[in-house]
């Protein structure tokens, strides 16, 4: 769980802990300055919470093969967010290291902002 969140360990190790004892609120508000993976720990966390296995992020089960392609019935992402500087930072990392991580950022980046433009 949390594997692709970076730079969070210390609040993804307190999420992990109280979802793993069943201590969460009822809601959660996720703030802090721009690109600090606020939207990512929050969809991570939906994606474990859904998980019908183990919440491994290598999970394969419906909901977490959904929640990865952001295309679970359950995320609504909205508000304002910088999709050009994502989506350049996704584009820089493939060039400066071609890997499965960058692939999936970039991927997700796009993902996002094609999210913002659902029906709902």
């Amino acid at each position: 769980m949390f594997e692709n969140v970076l730079g969070q360990t210390r609040v993804c190790e307190e999420l992990a802990r109280d979802a793993g004892n069943k201590e969460l609120p009822g809601s959660l508000l996720f703030d802090g300055p721009p690109d600090c993976a606020k939207l990512t720990t929050a969809l991570e966390l939906a994606r474990a919470l859904s998980c019908t296995q183990d919440g491994a992020w290598n999970c394969q089960c419906q909901d977490c093969v959904r929640h990865k392609a952001l295309s679970h019935p359950d995320v609504l992402i909205m508000g304002p967010k910088n999709h050009r500087e994502e989506l350049g930072a996704g584009v820089s990392m493939l060039e400066r290291s071609p890997c499965q991580a960058s692939r999936y950022f970039f991927a997700r980046a796009a993902r996002k902002l094609a999210r913002r433009f659902d029906r709902v």
